[in-house]
């Protein structure tokens, strides 16, 4: 009796961490001690990728993440691992204003998918957050170690709406603006809207990316998360 009873405590216990972590809030960051999972599907022009990110709360402000994406292209011969990331987060504001100061490394498992390259991200995500609904803002700039691949420096600006319709039910709108360090590019402007369902199991997620710029750059996706 008292080993059900132990258990079914565990359980509640963990089906609470499970339901009041919505992995896809843009000021989401796990507490102290909790590990999160974020997997992603997407599906874009006959291509298809999968990524895994996993991160884990040093303390209540600050954050470690990784994440490893494996692409299957239309091309067979180039299915591998593609873009390895690591990163560390740190939460300076707290309340209902949030502030967020990033740094992360990327680089390329496999250099057929996408070429060799080393990238430097650092980054700021900043806003409002209430019990109903978070306005976020995001600058980034990425640096391309010019000894390591042909890639190009950009700057990245980005917004992102998230409204809670009840206990179960959000959607996401993000922008997202790349300035490339190219002359006479098409910048990408992408715009993205999404629809979440936050169960006791995790947050399950589905969305819809498009390039303003380019009419053929359309992807589909879909997301899991959830914080043990």
């Amino acid at each position: 009796m008292k080993k059900v009873s132990l258990l079914s405590l565990l359980a509640v216990l963990t089906i609470s961490s499970v339901a009041g972590a919505h992995t896809e809030n843009p000021f989401y960051m796990p507490a102290k001690d909790k590990v999160y999972s974020i997997t992603e599907f997407n599906y874009k022009d006959k291509d298809y990728s999968f990524s895994e990110k996993v991160g884990y709360g040093i303390t209540n402000n600050v954050e470690v993440y990784g994440s490893l994406g494996y692409a299957m292209l239309d091309t067979p011969d180039e299915n591998g691992f593609s873009d390895f990331n690591l990163g560390v987060k740190y939460r300076y504001l707290t309340g209902s204003m949030i502030g967020d100061v990033y740094a992360e490394y990327q680089t390329n498992i496999d250099d057929k998918i996408s070429g060799e390259y080393n990238q430097f991200n650092v980054g700021t995500v900043f806003g409002k957050r209430t019990n109903q609904y978070a306005l976020a803002g995001k600058v980034e700039y990425n640096f391309v170690d010019p000894e390591v691949g042909d890639a190009l420096n950009n700057f990245v600006f980005g917004a992102e709406g998230m409204y809670q319709f009840n206990n179960m039910w959000s959607a996401n709108l993000g922008l997202e603006y790349l300035m490339l360090d190219q002359d006479n590019s098409d910048d990408p402007l992408y715009v993205t809207p999404q629809v979440n369902l936050t169960t006791n199991a995790g947050t399950f997620s589905v969305y819809y990316t498009t390039d303003i710029a380019a009419d053929d750059e359309n992807a589909f996706g879909l997301k899991y998360g959830v914080q043990f």
